[in-house]
């Protein structure tokens, strides 16, 4: 029988070792093995099954106390990394959103993580996604609070865009936002956009809602000439979507699915560039997608 080799520095055969030496220390991390990164002592937080103790999900909540480097921190875990410019304009945005989101009028989301991932992040990694390019002058259709028209003229200031969202309260918000942030080539469109109410031309115009791409389309029958985009921010059911989708106006450029880093949110990009407009009967009656407001997402819904 051969004897066993001998175990670490210091300690019993088959004991693993526990100083901070490399031999004891996680590869790439400074805590011992089976630690978290973080803090002495941290530990994995999650329910015990049959003896063993599990990591909790990627998008777990995280002990972050709001503040200006704690949004830094989290915006750059979930695949953003802000220039200190930017993120003191974020920090800025961010506190004039919990001041006046008393009823949660404006979101419904209310913790500090929550609202980094699912408004500032979902909007914000778009930029990397367009390599920091984007279509000029863009609306942002049913955009509620700012998402993602205000969150994309922060990463790009030189991006000319038009908010459009009919509830006063919101409007209100938006061009307080404006005010107070300083920002330029940047204004509201308070009214329901329709074929009809939105004539002003567009490069592109793009959208955050539940509405499908097949009823929003039309309202952008009169703001996209040919070549103008379309773009969508969709979760994972947008397949099913665009299985169907059939379109002699429209042709898809590009339909991608991603996920947002260290979190469990599935997202597409969808691009469609207009190929040919319709003449427009101006005296049809309108059409039921023009009748409606667009619903807003509020991302924890799904």
């Amino acid at each position: 029988m051969k004897p066993r080799k001998p175990g670490g520095q210091g300690g019993p055969a088959g004991q693993r070792p526990s100083g901070p030496g490399p031999e004891g220390a996680r590869k790439g991390g400074q805590g011992q093995v089976g630690q978290r990164p973080g803090g002495e002592g941290a530990r994995f937080k999650g329910k015990p099954i049959r003896g063993k103790r599990f990591p909790p999900r990627p998008d777990a909540a995280m002990d972050f106390k709001p503040s200006k480097i704690a949004l830094g921190q989290l915006m750059a875990r979930y695949g953003v990394h802000l220039q200190p410019q930017t993120l003191d304009l974020l920090w800025a945005y961010h506190g004039l959103l919990r001041e006046n989101n008393h009823d949660q009028d404006l979101t419904r989301l209310i913790g500090f993580d929550t609202i980094a991932q699912r408004h500032y992040a979902d909007c914000m990694i778009l930029h990397g996604l367009m390599k920091g390019k984007w279509p000029s002058p863009m609306v942002d259709v049913g955009t509620g609070a700012g998402f993602p028209g205000i969150m994309i003229k922060l990463m790009s200031p030189s991006t000319r865009i038009v908010l459009a969202e009919p509830r006063p309260r919101r409007v209100q918000f938006l061009e307080m936002v404006i005010r107070e942030l300083g920002l330029k080539d940047i204004s509201v469109f308070g009214h329901k956009v329709t074929s009809r109410s939105l004539t002003q031309p567009f490069a592109a115009a793009i959208t955050r809602a539940f509405e499908t791409v097949e009823h929003t389309l039309p309202r952008f029958g009169s703001c996209l000439a040919v070549g103008g985009k379309a773009i969508f921010m969709k979760g994972p059911k947008a397949a099913e979507e665009m299985a169907q989708f059939q379109s002699d106006e429209y042709k898809v450029l590009r339909n991608h699915a991603y996920r947002i880093p260290n979190t469990t949110q599935d997202r597409v990009l969808l691009i469609l560039e207009r190929t040919q407009v319709p003449i427009l009967d101006p005296s049809r009656p309108a059409g039921p997608e023009e009748e409606a407001d667009i619903p807003a997402i509020d991302p924890d819904d799904g």
